[in-house]
């Protein structure tokens, strides 16, 4: 059976019997909708949004699909400070990329300011799921009354900070490691170092008291994560990298991007 079928199929039901009930201490009945979880959000900063807000809502189907390139039909609705993310089937698409993954999809949340919003989760406008939104300047974070359907890979996004620089590079040898280490002092000597809080930034975690972990990173011993504050141009970034390129040996991976979407 399909993600597309069972998930028709899971709201027919819960829509035909609104769920289990239970009473509580004083008599009056609740109503427990019974959902597998079937969707997985998390909270997403584009950093090369044009629009007011970079904020983004990720979504994925929990289980795989049959195409590498399965999506997710969703809207996104405001009314005032009132945010309503509808979750409505699996998209198949014309032509199907064949291969196990979980169907994604995205939503940009582009007209939103400091403050606090309701955030309402609905699956084809059947399952609501009641929650907030607060933003402020240094972090987006959801708290949801309800995750029928749903839940949340992280409830709290922190906000990539003004000229953050970072990325990795990865090694095989002691020849290879050397050249990381001129790589990251020759960024280190154009910038300043940045200290940041415990959290998930989206792009990258600090973990630890600082430990950094850049999201996408391989889980290997060859790797050196390395973060910094750059003000200066671009282009003294691109002659560090262009330097490091013309002398990397065989195996060598560079990753490197800022907090205004550039990446090297």
């Amino acid at each position: 059976m399909s993600q597309t079928t069972r998930f028709l199929l899971l709201l027919i039901g819960v829509s035909l019997l609104g769920g289990s009930c239970k009473v509580d201490s004083i008599g009056d009945p609740i109503i427990v909708p019974l959902i597998d979880q079937e969707f997985v959000l998390d909270l997403w900063e584009n950093l090369q949004a044009t629009t007011t807000s970079p904020l983004e809502i990720k979504m994925a189907t929990i289980t795989n699909e049959n195409c590498l390139n399965a999506g997710i039909l969703s809207t996104y609705e405001r009314n005032n400070r009132n945010l309503k993310l509808t979750l409505f089937e699996i998209l198949d698409p014309e032509v199907c990329d064949p291969g196990q993954a979980p169907a994604v999809g995205q939503e940009a949340i582009y007209d939103v300011n400091s403050g606090i919003y309701q955030l309402d989760v609905e699956l084809q406008g059947v399952v609501v799921n009641p929650g907030t939104l607060t933003i402020t300047s240094s972090s987006y974070k959801v708290e949801m009354q309800e995750e029928n359907g749903t839940r949340w890979l992280h409830y709290e996004l922190y906000r990539v900070p003004n000229a953050a620089l970072w990325g990795y590079v990865t090694y095989s040898n002691a020849f290879q490691e050397q050249q990381c280490t001129d790589f990251i002092n020759d960024i280190a000597a154009v910038s300043d170092p940045i200290q940041l809080p415990d959290g998930y930034y989206g792009h990258f975690t600090v973990a630890d008291g600082g430990e950094l972990t850049v999201n996408k990173m391989p889980n290997q011993p060859g790797i050196r994560p390395f973060i910094y504050s750059y003000w200066g141009p671009k282009a003294t970034i691109d002659n560090l990298v262009a330097d490091f390129e013309a002398t990397a040996t065989t195996g060598m991976e560079l990753v490197l991007l800022d907090q205004q979407g550039n990446e090297w």
